[in-house]
């Protein structure tokens, strides 16, 4: 397994798409805080998860890539001709993914922390969850390497393979922020009704039709702390603490050895053409 990592290392960092991706990731994080920093004294604070928000989309366009090219060159199957097994072939393209995802999301957030340092001069503006919010932030963005590998390492070829790990990867993103956006509507709503001659009839607050009550709701609240985007976005969204925090990185640690093994079990049993 030794050679397959120094293998698989040294073409990732002479990869160009990596770099790329990379590129993608630190101005994905920097222009938004820039951007707002006029507008929102707090823009920092508010971005500092920003990247890892959009992080499964650049990391989909990578692993997409970087293992749909195993699969184009046939370079999979040269490695169980020469003798290779399939758990080290999984294995070490599992480590070799998740460790180039923790750098987009190491680099990410000190870009922001840096930025923060830059434009005031301190980082008197930074959470007081913020040691929390990055262990929270890194188990997620393995779940994540891991649930893109999964997707990735079961087609062969690369350009249905590419396409699906990036639908995959904003599946991701698009569920984490709609689950999260739904617990965020308020439970009432302003109203107001004229007569249309500009006479006030009613100004008050109503229920709203649209908010998550009751045994949706708790559903709701759970799906979003196991979803590793929904995870990130609870803590990007405030500076107190999120409700059950302490077990968001439970959940991805048990999210990405049941996802690990699925996948292993479906590539082991898999015909490499």
């Amino acid at each position: 397994m030794r050679k397959l990592l120094s293998a698989n290392f040294s073409r990732l960092f002479h990869s160009k798409v990596f770099w790329c991706c990379w590129a993608v990731m630190i101005s994905l994080t920097a222009i938004p805080v820039l951007y707002f920093n006029r507008l929102w004294n707090s823009a920092q604070v508010r971005f500092l998860y920003g990247g890892d928000e959009l992080l499964p989309f650049v990391s989909a366009v990578l692993i997409g890539l970087f293992l749909g090219t195993d699969y184009s060159n046939r370079t999979i199957r040269n490695k169980l001709v020469a003798g290779h097994v399939r758990r080290d072939i999984y294995g070490s393209n599992w480590v070799v993914c998740t460790v180039s995802v923790l750098i987009f999301h190491v680099t990410s957030l000190a870009m922001v922390l840096f930025l923060e340092y830059l434009l005031s001069g301190s980082f008197y503006r930074l959470p007081k969850n913020l040691f929390a919010g990055i262990l929270v932030s890194t188990f997620a963005v393995v779940a994540v390497s891991t649930l893109l590998l999964f997707v990735s390492m079961l087609i062969q070829s690369r350009a249905i393979g590419v396409v699906v790990t990036i639908i995959t990867g904003l599946f991701l993103y698009g569920s984490g922020s709609k689950l999260r956006g739904a617990l965020l509507r308020p439970e009432y709503i302003s109203e107001y009704i004229s007569d249309g001659k500009g006479n006030l009839l009613f100004d008050g607050n109503v229920l709203n039709p649209n908010y998550v009550s009751g045994v949706r709701r708790d559903i709701y609240e759970f799906l979003v702390d196991i979803h590793p985007v929904g995870q990130i976005l609870q803590f990007d969204e405030c500076t107190e603490l999120p409700r059950a925090w302490v077990l968001f990185p439970v959940y991805s640690v048990i999210f990405t050895i049941v996802i690990f093994f699925v996948g292993y079990y479906l590539f082991r049993r898999k015909d490499i053409k």
